[in-house]
């Protein structure tokens, strides 16, 4: 069963790009992730014991099971320039976790520092003339020495997310500054939102009287992606029952700095062929027609 550990908000989250650091977390080098909230679970995992000729009682459990936490994070990928060094690779790490790991990657959360942690999760909202807003949730296999651990927070976030001597504003991956299927039409111009899901299904393998798993094997990972709006035929390709679309998106500096050149200034790219599961069309007195429509893929 899982109980509610700590939850607050405008957390200091710093997530490792590499595998088996821990993050950076000093002023001149930061993988310091601009999270809104956070949520972090304790899972224990217990069986009632139970005697024969015995009335149970009601709290005595055994331990069944090494102990695991989830965190949960919704963030805005903070990109460009700007940042300081490590921020942009922390805020678009998360899209290259999907994949099979040996050790994991490591999340530090005050001064909490979870190891082994493992992606499950995955998804962002595309919105017209909105910045890009993520949520991930990771498994931590070691967090055994966390117990007894005192959160003490962290002082001059805002300095270690700026490099003042390259601007003095933030800039993050946004709607305005997002084309796709290639053809150079802005999301606003598309007049779609689109959302994406990733679901990553793993196990963890144990040696005999471990705490913590040798390894976490992935065993497969899906994406959903939906997309409303008018015309919707405009941005997505059919073949049969198969739909395919491209997503270019870049910061939303490049609009103040000479516009968005998606050949150029894209960060992340993500190219989506997927299968046909549901379209709906609605229609509506003095509006123009909404479609949607809903893409699965298998991607491992």
């Amino acid at each position: 069963m899982a109980a509610k550990f700590i939850r607050y908000e405008n957390s200091p989250v710093f997530l490792s790009p590499t595998e088996n650091v821990a993050p950076q977390t000093g002023l001149s080098i930061s993988n310091l992730i601009a999270a809104s909230s956070c949520e972090i679970n304790f899972d224990a995992s217990l069986d009632a014991n139970k005697f024969l000729g015995v009335d149970p009682i009601s709290n005595d459990f055994s331990v069944s099971g090494p102990k695991r936490s989830t965190i949960s994070l919704s963030y805005i990928p903070l990109v460009g320039g700007n940042t300081k060094d490590g921020i942009e690779q922390a805020s678009l790490a998360p899209f290259s976790m999907t994949g099979d790991f040996v050790s994991g990657h490591s999340l530090k959360i005050g001064n909490f520092l979870f190891k082994q942690c493992y992606l499950d999760t995955l998804s962002f909202q595309l919105q017209s003339y909105q910045p890009i807003r993520c949520s991930a949730q990771f498994t931590s296999y070691d967090s055994v020495l966390l117990e007894n651990d005192v959160y003490n927070g962290i002082s001059g976030a805002f300095s270690a997310l700026v490099d003042s001597s390259s601007g003095s504003y933030l800039s993050c991956l946004h709607a305005l500054s997002t084309n796709v299927s290639g053809d150079s039409v802005s999301l606003p111009e598309s007049k779609t939102e689109i959302s994406v899901n990733y679901q990553c299904s793993r196990t963890a393998v144990y040696e005999v009287g471990s705490l913590t798993p040798k390894t976490v094997l992935l065993q497969g990972v899906s994406r959903s992606t939906s997309i409303v709006g008018e015309n919707i035929g405009r941005v997505i390709s059919y073949s049969g029952n198969n739909a395919s679309l491209n997503l270019s998106i870049g910061e939303f500096g490049k609009l103040t700095n000479g516009g968005f050149n998606p050949s150029t200034d894209t960060k992340l790219f993500i190219g989506i062929t997927g299968r046909v599961v549901s379209q709906n069309l609605s229609f509506a007195t003095n509006r123009i027609a909404d479609g949607s429509i809903s893409l699965v893929e298998n991607l491992y």
